[in-house]
């Protein structure tokens, strides 16, 4: 039912006229461009045809050069649209002769990407991602600066469920040297990523790879150092024919910079669906507390994350997959002549009836009215909750990411008037 569901919304994005993914490829700086002394230009690449949201765009650089000396190339997206979108590429001192790069950009929610621009005196970062399972990603640095002889590796050295660290290290000496360094995080779950590791020294030939079907083969270069005395110069060359892609790393009449690239298969018509939580249980208790006199009027209490909540505002929580079922304990504050109306999810696919209703009023002998709620996920998997209270109401949404960023309702209580 979920692939079926999945199918449908291509078909529909495909009936609207609007795509979900692109690719293609840009010859940035060339010798004419004369890219030195603060030369800057802007390109504006299309896309073939129009996104419905505004798409995440990655940037593979296939071709460039960063002499020994001092020299720098900055290489920024600045603006994304549904139609287009825009790269900016400055050579801050002397000259650089190439800057070719790939790109490829996904409307998918299941895939984000992080941008970390032209980041002057580069040191180790951790960065906050949105997707609690998105657990899965690669580095693709695109652009460079140095003064001297560089040796550099960037590779992400720890994911969590809200953060991602990218390690810098090199050559005591030579890393000391890099200058600039700018990048992008590519993050998803764990079907959207195939990565192998390949370090070469000498030319690359990969040999043919057969085409894989709704994936793109992507080979960012994520380790380099110059060759002695010499200057870095690589060039990532693709033949593709109806069956196969393979791709040669070379340089041009100087000698080969050893580097470390990834070899990396990435889906972008990703499969895997994910749907709201379900109740599994919910317990009901009436009583009257004196102590609910000077209590908050709705207090929520989540135990396995040790987390409770009864100050009007919006917050987020995350379980791990591990904590299950989910346990929600909610106490609603009852008062002569009103009712409390709740909802909790039931199905996610049933044409109707898809939540449980129920109404408790409230009178002089109850004045508390307490929910003691279990969850439970459709599938294994870290669960992200919007939680927002107000005066008089609870409501508890499962956020969900798919091909878009979803809000499903799993939970309500509501005081009203009897």
């Amino acid at each position: 039912m979920n692939k079926l569901i999945y199918i449908l919304c291509i078909l529909l994005s495909i009936a609207n006229g609007f795509i979900t993914n692109d690719s293609g490829s840009k010859s940035g700086i060339e010798p004419g461009n004369s890219c030195q002394n603060s030369y800057s230009t802007t390109l504006t690449i299309p896309f073939s045809q129009q996104f419905e949201n505004i798409p995440q765009v990655i940037i593979i650089l296939t071709r460039w050069t960063l002499y020994y000396g001092s020299t720098e190339f900055k290489l920024q997206i600045t603006s994304t649209t549904t139609s287009n979108f825009q790269v900016q590429i400055s050579c801050p001192h002397t000259q650089v002769f190439y800057v070719y790069f790939n790109w490829y950009a996904i409307d998918d929610q299941r895939v984000q990407v992080i941008n970390q621009f032209n980041f002057a005196n580069p040191v180790t970062q951790t960065f906050s991602h949105h997707n609690p399972n998105a657990l899965y990603g690669f580095i693709s640095p695109i652009s460079f600066g140095g003064n001297g002889l560089i040796d550099c590796n960037l590779q992400i050295t720890s994911i969590t469920k809200t953060t991602v660290t990218v390690g810098l290290s090199g050559q005591a000496g030579k890393i000391e040297n890099l200058k600039q360094i700018g990048y992008q995080i590519i993050l998803g779950i764990q079907e959207v990523f195939d990565i192998l590791s390949i370090q070469t020294t000498a030319l690359y030939n990969s040999g043919n790879n057969n085409l894989q079907a709704n994936k793109w083969l992507l080979t960012p270069i994520v380790a380099v150092t110059n060759p002695p005395n010499d200057s870095i110069r690589l060039w990532i060359k693709y033949t593709t024919t109806s069956t196969t892609i393979s791709y040669n790393i070379e340089t041009w009449g100087y000698p080969y910079s050893p580097n470390t690239h990834n070899k990396i298969w990435m889906s972008y018509a990703i499969n895997e669906q994910f749907t709201k939580m379900l109740l599994l249980t919910v317990r009901i208790s009436q009583k009257f507390d004196k102590s609910s006199i000077t209590s908050p009027s709705i207090q929520l209490q989540m135990p396995q994350i040790n987390e409770s909540y009864s100050s009007n505002g919006v917050y987020t929580a995350t379980f791990d997959q591990s904590q299950t079922p989910v346990q929600m304990n909610v106490q609603m504050k009852c008062f002569n002549g009103k009712k409390i109306k709740s909802l909790f999810s039931k199905c996610n696919n049933c044409p109707e009836n898809k939540n449980y209703l129920f109404s408790h009023f409230c009178h002089s002998n109850i004045n508390q009215i307490s929910y003691f709620a279990k969850f439970t996920p459709t599938k294994q998997a870290h669960n992200e909750i919007k939680i927002t209270i107000s005066d008089s109401e609870i409501n508890i949404a499962h956020v969900v990411y798919n091909q878009i960023k979803t809000e499903a309702q799993i939970l309500n209580i509501l005081l009203i008037n009897a």
